[in-house]
């Protein structure tokens, strides 16, 4: 299941977060309200995009709720390359955008 996003900067999708992050800004599509479905674009610094995930809602303790592929279980490992997929609450320090596809407005 999912949507294609189509060809990017690599063969299927993006060569890295960063360019993901240039490609949503340039087209005008980040958003301070995400839905569920929409990406979340993460750095562990707050500033250098390093991983994704997809929005779920924001939790009463201001976190946001996520799955996120290719990520660590239990906190343990690697955050942006652990290749398990789990549900995570992220501190909105770690937030750099929330991302909703144009492509996303298209769904009946």
């Amino acid at each position: 299941a999912g949507i294609e996003i189509g060809k990017h900067d690599y063969n299927n999708g993006w060569a890295s977060v960063s360019n993901m992050l240039k490609y949503y800004t340039a087209n005008v599509q980040l958003t301070s309200t995400p839905v569920a479905g929409d990406i979340v674009i993460m750095g562990w610094d707050g500033k250098t995009p390093m991983h994704t995930g997809l929005f779920i809602k924001w939790n009463d303790d201001g976190t946001a709720h996520t799955v996120e592929a290719n990520t660590s279980n239990a906190g343990a490992g690697s955050e942006a390359n652990g290749g398990w997929t789990m549900q995570k609450n992220r501190p909105k320090k770690f937030i750099l955008a929330c991302v909703h596809p144009n492509i996303l407005d298209n769904i009946v």
